[in-house]
């Protein structure tokens, strides 16, 4: 269900509220890519009698499902080269991030990973543009298989002999959510900006929440479905959706209880 944001602009008091400002430390994948992570007692196992056998990749065992994931996650040598999770939305927008792509790429996910090594590092990666999301995804429903044929890389499709590692498919998806939270976070301001009919205090109020909140997670308390990055549309002419709808009654609730407390 969608709802049309009819002006004149509403107040602003919904938005990031103080408990939606404490940090978010944890640093999880985006839930469609996630890659089930079993802990039983079969995660101990032999993957040599995997790799190079000719099996294929479903219904794997704990362990060999659990290599994958480290396969193609952010290495802790390379997470300090993305976005922090604890960054404020602020400091978020003077990073300089790759866009995501929309151009489609009309290869077999299986026909792009190869038995050469890597040859280049993560840093090669934020200079290049983020393949889309469809094809990374795409990419990473192959990986598995990949991984038990032996490969030992993605073959860059736009540039010649250049092989990316495994990880390559976690830092995209990493930078995918950074650079377009950064992007409606701009396009958001950018909107707010041309308002002429908009207080400046408003601005400046705005200003000081995204100096204060955290650009990434759900926001506490005001419903479960409510993402930071979300929040940035209620800065436009696009339709609401359930979670914008969501968080306004939360908070309304919040206050009329808080208000009836004080009577």
């Amino acid at each position: 269900m969608q709802y049309e944001f009819v002006e004149p602009f509403p107040p602003f008091p919904f938005v990031f509220p103080p408990i939606a400002m404490s940090q978010q430390q944890s640093h999880q994948s985006n839930n469609s890519n996630v890659i089930e992570v079993h802990d039983d007692d079969s995660s101990e196992g032999d993957l040599s009698t995997w790799i190079g056998c000719g099996k294929r990749y479903s219904n794997v065992p704990a362990f060999v499902s659990n290599a994958l994931l480290r396969l193609v996650s952010v290495s802790e040598t390379s997470k300090p080269l993305l976005p922090s999770r604890t960054l404020k939305v602020s400091e978020l927008l003077q990073m300089s991030l790759p866009a995501v792509s929309s151009a489609s790429v009309f290869l077999s996910p299986s026909s792009c990973f190869t038995d050469v090594e890597p040859n280049v590092t993560t840093a090669f990666l934020l200079g290049r543009t983020i393949p889309s999301v469809a094809f990374v995804t795409k990419l990473r429903g192959a990986a598995g298989q990949a991984m038990l044929d032996g490969k030992k890389s993605i073959r860059d499709w736009k540039s010649r002999d250049t092989y990316l590692p495994f990880e390559s498919l976690g830092v995209w998806s990493d930078l995918t959510e950074a650079s377009t939270a950064q992007m409606s976070w701009k396009t958001a301001l950018a909107w707010l900006k041309s308002q002429n009919s908009i207080p400046q205090i408003l601005g400046d109020r705005v200003n000081a929440i995204l100096d204060a909140a955290v650009w990434h997670g759900r926001l506490p308390g005001l419903g479960s479905h409510s993402d930071i990055t979300e929040m940035a549309d209620f800065f436009s002419r696009r339709w609401l959706t359930d979670s914008h709808v969501d968080t306004m009654i939360k908070f309304l609730k919040t206050q009329i209880t808080a208000s009836g407390s004080e009577t």
